[in-house]
């Protein structure tokens, strides 16, 4: 018992690294707020948007195939055969974004961008979704404290770049730049540290990432690529739609109250990377029902915690941003639903349990669901009150997504619990 604490706590050494990283790239916004106007900071946030949907969809879902198929690669030995993946990962994400980018430069128009600064939004996911693409290698050989380190090391520098880049007044367009640079530098570091490991070349990396790509598994990837749209459509859609229809100093009060929901998410993706292991170790233990135990408590006890936090929550991030940040006075409307809405995305296990139980379709049918009618709730409102998106609506919005999203997500939790109940023999406790 003693030996597997001891090395449970020895895998999860890595855990206050990434801790660290998810705080660094929250306070950089914090930072950025106050460094740049609150037209240049609903820009900025608007080019993230950008930023993040490239580096959702860029990859055509083979970022998603390699951090399935790299383990298993490299525990066959096959090293060079995954680091070829990882090469054609990032050659084909290189040219969706010089697409992308020939489209902006064209004319495409998006959340009423300037043609340079979707560009830039363009080159800040792609800098981003190829340094993750390089960092799979690490995690696919379980040295995660590795990976770690290279996350929380990118965090640091691009925060202290984008600073100096604000406090320079270059704006928000200079602020992107400047971590995009920063990011491309470091993926060059790791990818050619990943390459001495397979004992390969950058060359031959280059040589294989054009070969081959029509034998590369398409259609898996394309289905990992819908399933994240799902997610990405149903915790973003608000945001979506506000970059849209808002002016950039109306978006900017948006985006920085849209902070409170960044922090929440960051917090979950933090607790499933330990969480997420754990009810997999259970299942396999022929421990089902602990597993959907350990989920309906944590959930359950997150819920009702930061239920009961919500309000002088709101109140003290009101009062600081009275004292200290008066410029977005305009966001302490929103922190009711957008906190509300936070403590639903914090709660929200379900999906991992989900996905541990092997129940991929369900996540996929259910999230869809909540999107769907979220949003077609809102645009039913929006048609029968007669106006159109505003701040505080989109706020609602966010929260009523989260709702569902959180409701499908237990419901589903609840039908697979029950399922299994009525199977012959139930599940082993």
């Amino acid at each position: 018992m003693r030996a597997t604490i001891v090395r449970g706590a020895a895998y999860f050494s890595y855990t206050p690294l990434l801790g660290l990283a998810a705080a660094v790239t929250f306070g950089k916004l914090i930072a950025y707020a106050g460094l740049v106007d609150v037209g240049q900071f609903g820009s900025l946030g608007k080019m993230l948007l950008v930023s993040a949907v490239f580096g959702l969809g860029g990859n055509l879902g083979l970022q998603s195939v390699a951090s399935r198929d790299l383990p298993a690669l490299l525990a066959r030995g096959r090293a060079r055969r995954g680091l070829r993946l990882l090469a054609q990962t990032v050659a084909v994400t290189t040219a969706i974004g010089l697409v992308c980018a020939l489209a902006a430069l064209a004319g495409l128009s998006l959340f009423e961008l300037t043609a340079q600064e979707l560009v830039l939004g363009l080159v800040h996911g792609w800098s981003q979704s190829i340094f993750l693409t390089a960092t799979y290698e690490s995690r696919s050989r379980l040295e995660m404290m590795r990976y770690a380190r290279d996350t929380a090391v990118r965090s640091l520098v691009v925060a202290l770049a984008g600073a100096a880049a604000g406090a320079a007044g270059a704006g928000a367009s200079g602020i992107l730049l400047a971590e995009a640079a920063c990011t491309l530098g470091l993926f060059s570091a790791v990818a050619a540290a990943a390459s001495r490991r397979a004992r390969t070349s950058i060359a031959w990396l280059l040589a294989a990432s054009g070969s081959g790509l029509r034998s590369l598994p398409w259609r898996a990837a394309l289905v990992l690529l819908a399933g994240a749209a799902v997610v990405f459509a149903s915790t973003n859609l608000d945001r979506w739609i506000a970059a849209e229809w808002l002016g950039r100093e109306p978006f900017g009060q948006y985006a920085f109250a849209w902070l409170t929901l960044l922090a929440a998410q960051s917090a979950q993706a933090l607790l499933n990377s330990g969480l997420l292991p754990l009810l997999a170790r259970r299942r396999a233990e022929a421990l089902e029902a602990s597993a959907y135990r350990l989920t309906w408590l944590v959930s359950l006890a997150l819920l009702a915690g930061g239920l009961a936090l919500t309000g002088p929550l709101a109140w003290l991030i009101g009062m600081a941003i009275d004292r200290f940040m008066p410029q977005y006075g305009g966001a302490v409307a929103l922190l009711a639903p957008m906190l509300l809405a936070a403590v639903l995305r914090l709660s929200d296990f379900w999906t991992s349990l989900l996905i541990v139980v092997e129940r991929e379709g369900l996540v996929l049918v259910s999230q869809l669901a909540a999107a769907v009618i979220a949003i077609a709730g809102y645009l039913a409102w929006l048609v029968a009150a007669g106006v159109a998106p505003a701040p505080l609506s989109l706020a609602w919005l966010a929260f009523a997504a989260a709702l569902l999203s959180h409701a499908a997500g237990a419901a589903g939790v609840y039908a697979c619990w029950w399922r299994a109940r009525r199977q012959a023999g139930g599940i082993k406790s």
